[in-house]
């Protein structure tokens, strides 16, 4: 490298914070009550059905498949088996979030197929709506899962995973203030 090229740094350390920490815990929640059945026979059927002649994004056309993707995504009652499973890149599968794929695909949200001028939406869209209905999936919701008891013994966990965190929130706040929120940010 020489004197007059600048030097590229690695990203920054992120931190982990309470928020996405309990993030992680309701997504836990929503894929423990979900069903799930996709190992390596129903990863190949999915892409069989889906891309036969070679294994691509079902979105953009990628070839560089590094995820499999929830079409109705967890948070909205998604389950983890075929017909709500897709190959997806990355950059697909981490602009998709946590959106339904009709919505998304047709967004101009920041790498939708729409944004990345993918030219077959239609086609694609065909596709995937034609997957789901071939395999009669659809979403349910975690409260549709459950009985009425287990329903309210869920909202009370919920509510000391609430509280828990409030209180660590507290705790984390009064450290930064004592110490000058020093380590916030750099």
């Amino acid at each position: 490298m020489t004197e007059t090229s600048p030097r590229k740094l690695p990203l920054a350390p992120s931190r982990m914070t309470t928020g996405f920490a309990f993030t992680f815990i309701e997504r836990c929640i929503k894929e423990s009550f979900a069903n799930r059945h996709f190992g390596k026979p129903q990863m190949q059927q999915v892409i069989d059905e889906l891309c036969p002649q070679s294994p691509q994004c079902v979105y953009c056309g990628s070839m560089d498949l590094r995820r499999w993707d929830h079409l109705y995504p967890v948070a909205a009652g998604g389950d983890t088996v075929v017909g709500n499973m897709v190959p997806a890149c990355g950059r697909c599968d981490d602009s998709k979030q946590d959106l339904p794929y009709r919505e998304w695909v047709t967004s101009s949200a920041r790498y939708s197929p729409k944004s990345q001028g993918v030219t077959d939406l239609d086609v694609r869209l065909a596709r995937l709506d034609s997957y789901v209905s071939r395999h009669k999936y659809s979403p349910r919701p975690i409260e549709q899962r459950l009985t009425q008891a287990e329903a309210a013994e869920l909202a009370r966990i919920r509510g000391k995973a609430a509280e828990l965190r409030r209180d660590l929130d507290a705790l984390v706040e009064a450290f930064r203030e004592r110490n000058g929120a020093k380590g916030t940010t750099h």
